[in-house]
């Protein structure tokens, strides 16, 4: 494109070879067009704001309706020939081309169309076919950017692939494109912040509420009191949790599980469910829209070089479906017929044997044995 070209070149420019009856693009004819020029009109590229469904499916003439084009004057062609004028001539905002302050107006541009009709055409277009979009999901996690000089942002990080440098905050997807970020500066203020991984995972995804992303993390961020937070903002979240951490209930252990056992408990209040699965070691995972009952099988190898499919939780999407809670018990003859089984004086909790959501039991007791919750009564 010559770099003397006059601005109203710039619209006409998109009709360039294409037959017309003279020479105003506005009364151009796209019966004879080249497909070169124009959309397919096999593809369907047009959605509406909340890319429905319902919209992919119409015709042309349906589409025309809907959108109310003028298909005499070919208003998208003048809608796309306003986009790469404004690339050239560049405003603060669309909105300036119309402005009726003399040094943004631009005359040309405010001649062709409409602000509303313009900003309803930029809003309501979508070019995409979102039956071949990939789920949204990102993952938050630590970087480093590589330097050696003299800095007291500079750390170093002996288990990293670059060990000294800056060291970056990161949310992004799974083809690598950066979302957001945040430089790690250090202490904030005089005392030492206690939930660093929370308050981190927090600042970055707080562009993503209310706009069901599925965010994964791993055990340094992971922790109940966050989980509980982003499902109330409208994200889903999942990572590997360490079993050490606040709020947590008690599992089956390592020793007493075969590869392929899953054990799982479940929140009353949030669905925050909780999955231990024993692959070659344990693995704790924390999720806010996992159901943990949802299971397939998976390919592992043994010793001798035999392969053999085993259980592992499912990679389910979207909110948990309905299910009871699943609470410690104890079978009545093991409770009952054992005399090893003996109470204990505990914090206050819920008896795990008859307490409901109804009817709510609590007790100072819990078994030496089983270390679950239960009230004396018969």
């Amino acid at each position: 494109m010559s770099a003397h070209m006059n601005e109203n070149n710039i619209v006409e420019c998109l009709f360039e070879d294409l037959p017309s009856d003279s020479d105003s693009f506005t009364s151009y004819d796209d019966s004879d067009a080249d497909e070169t020029y124009l959309p397919n009109k096999d593809v369907e590229v047009v959605e509406d704001n909340n890319f429905s469904d319902d919209l992919m499916d119409q015709n042309d003439d349906e589409l025309v309706e809907i959108l109310n084009l003028d298909e005499d004057t070919n208003e998208i062609m003048t809608f796309l020939g306003m986009n790469i004028l404004m690339g050239i001539k560049r405003n603060p905002s669309y909105r300036d081309y119309w402005s009726t302050a003399l040094d943004l107006h631009d005359d040309y541009i405010s001649s062709l169309m409409t602000v509303n009709r313009f900003g309803w055409l930029l809003s309501s277009l979508h070019l995409n076919d979102n039956s071949v979009m990939t789920k949204r999901g990102e993952t938050v996690d630590e970087s480093m950017i590589k330097f050696k000089g003299r800095s007291t942002l500079k750390q170093y990080m002996p288990n990293k692939p670059i060990k000294r440098g800056y060291k970056v905050w990161s949310l992004a997807d799974k083809h690598g494109y950066l979302w957001n970020f945040d430089l790690y500066t250090g202490k904030r203020g005089d005392s030492v912040e206690t939930n660093l991984g929370g308050r981190v995972v927090k600042d970055l995804t707080n562009p993503l509420q209310h706009k069901n992303h599925n965010v994964y993390i791993d055990n340094f961020f992971t922790s109940v009191p966050l989980l509980a937070y982003l499902k109330s903002k409208g994200i889903f979240c999942c990572g590997t949790v360490k079993s050490t951490r606040k709020y947590l209930p008690k599992l089956e252990s390592d020793k007493n599980m075969t590869m392929g056992d899953i054990d799982w408990n479940m929140s009353d209040k949030y669905d925050i469910s909780i999955v231990k699965w024993k692959d070659k070691r344990g693995v704790t995972l924390l999720s806010n829209f996992h159901n943990p009952t949802d299971v397939v099988e998976v390919k592992r190898k043994s010793k001798d070089g035999t392969t053999s499919m085993i259980p592992c939780p499912s990679k389910s999407s979207g909110s948990p479906s309905p299910l009871l809670v699943k609470r410690a018990s104890v079978s009545p003859s093991v409770r009952k017929d054992q005399s090893a089984h003996q109470p204990d004086r505990t914090t206050r909790r819920r008896c795990a044997h008859c307490s409901t959501k109804e009817k709510e039991v609590r007790t100072d007791w819990k078994c030496t044995i089983c270390d679950v919750p239960l009230s004396k009564k018969e």
